[in-house]
C-alpha cells in the first residue's frame, strides 16, 4: 500500500518537523510508570479534587500516564484546555496553563455582546 510515500523521506520530514518545533519525543522504555504508581496517583488526584470541590473531574489513565512521564523527565509546564490534566499537574507541582477554547471564546464574546445591549437598551 505504498502509494509514492518513501520511507526515508518520511523520516527525514518528520525528524525535521520535530527539530523545527522544539519537540522532544518521550519514549516508554525510558519513562516507564509502573501500574502501582498510577493508580495511587489517580486515587490522590481523585481524593483532592473532591477535597476543592470539583468531585465532578475525575482523573483517569492517559492522563496520568502522560503526567507522571512527565514529572519524571522533569517537564515542569503544560498547557491544556482539559482541566483534569491541568489539576492532576497542580498536584505534581507541575505548572498548569489554560488554553481558552473556541467555544469559551465564543461564549465570552456574546456575553459581551448581550451585555452591552441590556446596559445600553432603551427604558420604554
Amino acid at each position: 500500500m505504498n502509494k509514492g510515500f518513501n520511507e526515508e523521506e518520511a523520516k527525514i520530514k518528520v525528524n525535521s518537523f520535530i527539530q523545527e518545533r522544539n519537540i522532544r519525543v518521550i519514549y516508554s522504555k525510558d519513562v516507564f510508570v509502573r501500574e502501582e504508581e498510577i493508580n495511587s496517583f489517580e486515587m490522590e488526584v481523585n481524593k483532592k479534587l473532591k477535597e476543592i470541590g470539583k468531585e465532578y473531574l475525575k482523573c483517569h489513565k492517559p492522563d496520568s500516564i502522560i503526567l507522571l512521564a512527565f514529572r519524571k523527565i522533569n517537564v515542569n509546564r503544560i498547557i491544556s484546555t482539559d482541566e483534569v490534566f491541568r489539576e492532576g499537574a497542580k498536584f505534581l507541582g507541575l505548572d498548569g496553563e489554560n488554553i481558552p477554547s473556541l467555544s469559551s471564546n465564543i461564549s465570552r464574546e456574546l456575553r459581551k455582546i448581550f451585555d452591552y445591549k441590556r446596559k445600553y437598551k432603551k427604558s420604554r
